[in-house]
């Protein structure tokens, strides 16, 4: 599998109907742009093996860190047990919407669904069989509980005497979330930033209204006091009723 190849033309054709005939969740019009957050290619993989993606770790965006967020976890988690392992320069070129990158890793996915065969799967963390617990005496358990109490309080001394420099970072810390809490936190974010600009835009809007009534009222007021000869409603309907 190479990564530098350029693909020809009879390639490209037959990689389009290959595409045509799977069912994408969003219209394509131009594909360096509608795959460059790897949602659609993600459709792509659940058509072909529905029980290795889970579309809500994919986020569609327009942004350049959430492409590669992406790009990321179908790297590690879907291509990884497929055989493919897309270089860190191709899926820059991809998530830029370079042209050709996209049908390359496309291409490239394509030739390996076509090769057959089920995709590896995931090895579970905790796969290895747990030893066998002795049995321990009394006297036994004693010593080991005194030992485990002995490497507790060792840990926590140790944890209060860390310099603020040994603290997790924020990689550390992210990684207790899962990545569907986190985009879900960061989309909620990015909704309340719009809303936030929206009502801003409506105020200034309402201010702008204010003032134009106000400068409507002074030119009315003061065209009132430059025509005295202008008589009240009032007076003209009360002299009518007189005159009947």
């Amino acid at each position: 599998m190479s990564w530098k190849s350029v693909l020809t033309p009879s390639n490209l054709e037959e990689l389009y109907l290959w595409i045509d005939k799977i069912p994408l969740s969003k219209p394509k019009k131009k594909i360096e742009r509608d795959f460059a957050d790897g949602v659609l290619v993600a459709d792509i993989v659940r058509h072909e093996f529905p029980d290795m993606i889970n579309m809500h770790n994919y986020v569609p965006s327009g942004s350049i860190g959430q492409k590669k967020v992406n790009w990321g976890i179908l790297n590690k988690k879907v291509f990884e047990r497929l055989g493919i392992l897309i270089p860190e320069n191709v899926i820059n070129d991809v998530c830029n919407a370079k042209s050709g990158a996209i049908e390359l890793v496309l291409f490239n996915l394509k030739s390996k669904i076509n090769e057959g065969g089920e995709p590896r799967k995931a090895v579970p963390k905790q796969a290895k069989q747990a030893p066998k617990q002795k049995v321990l005496s009394p006297r036994q358990s004693l010593l080991s509980l005194s030992t485990i109490d002995t490497i507790n309080e060792r840990q926590s001394f140790l944890s209060q005497r860390t310099s603020p420099m040994d603290k997790p970072t924020f990689g550390d810390t992210a990684k207790l979330f899962s990545r569907l809490e986190y985009e879900e936190l960061r989309q909620r974010c990015l909704i309340q930033q719009e809303e936030i600009q929206v009502l801003k835009v409506k105020m200034r809007r309402l201010e702008h209204v204010a003032q134009l009534k106000d400068v409507c009222i002074k030119e009315l007021t003061a065209t009132i006091k430059d025509c005295p000869h202008i008589k009240p409603v009032a007076t003209v309907v009360n002299k009518t009723n007189k005159k009947k």
